[in-house]
């Protein structure tokens, strides 16, 4: 389980921190809007007085949170939580690994007001729990751990660029691209982006077809799972590095 690197409290310190100046709090990806994360009033009138959850999210061009889904958390209100406070959550523009922008935040909250955290934002490998630990509500596995893989009940192919299709030099060449996601409890595509494309144009032809895909919902030790699926495409017979 990923351990969180800074807290911030909604009553103090993340409030200083975006007054000073606007200076987005140290660890967190660059912030032009933010607001504080509650504890869920769900769980105040129970035994639950901690918990966390561990979110991955893209970010649309203006900042705006498109999709959001849980790796892990501990309970399925902290990620109901972090959904409605991330909507109101602006990104500044950054450089971004993949297209469109994703980030991976661990969220930690007390009944006490202390909220949300900064885990490894590029800890994609690291973000699944130890066998040895007792399971979390909310849970992410590889595609390829699975015991038995979910059926694929939608199935659409990616199509040659149109915009390409004049271009000889690129035509007998051919392309490729690679798109990761993660298939949620019900099999429904989440949070896809395109990792490695030899043109941008074959990464959003891989990445509407994805978008498409359904599956059946994927379960591990008969228990409701996620799944993260990473997807290589050719086109024109060309492959991606190795």
């Amino acid at each position: 389980m990923l351990k969180p690197l800074i807290f911030l409290t909604s009553s103090g310190l993340l409030g200083s921190a975006l007054d000073a100046g606007g200076a987005t709090p140290s660890g967190l990806p660059p912030l032009e809007g933010f607001e504080p994360l509650p504890f869920p009033e769900t769980l105040r009138l129970t035994s639950v007085a901690d918990g966390y959850a561990l979110m991955l999210f893209t970010v649309g061009p203006g900042g705006q949170v498109e999709d959001a889904v849980a790796i892990e958390a501990s309970h399925p209100a902290f990620v109901d939580a972090v959904k409605d406070g991330l909507a109101k959550w602006r990104f500044a523009p950054t450089d971004s690994k993949t297209t469109p922008r994703r980030e991976l935040i661990h969220f930690d909250f007390r009944r006490t007001g202390m909220v949300a955290s900064l885990s490894q934002r590029d800890a994609s490998k690291n973000f699944f729990p130890d066998p040895s630990e007792s399971l979390p509500a909310i849970r992410t596995v590889e595609w390829e751990a699975l015991v038995r893989q979910p059926q694929r009940t939608v199935a659409v192919m990616p199509a040659y660029p149109q915009a390409l299709l004049a271009d000889s030099a690129i035509r007998s060449q051919g392309g490729f691209a690679v798109v990761n996601c993660i298939i949620d409890t019900t099999g429904t595509v989440r949070v896809p982006v395109v990792t490695e494309a030899s043109d941008a144009r074959f990464g959003e032809e891989a990445l509407k077809a994805v978008r498409q895909w359904r599956f059946a919902a994927p379960t591990q030790d008969g228990q409701p799972v996620n799944v993260r699926l990473t997807r290589s495409f050719n086109f024109g017979g060309r492959s991606p590095p190795k």
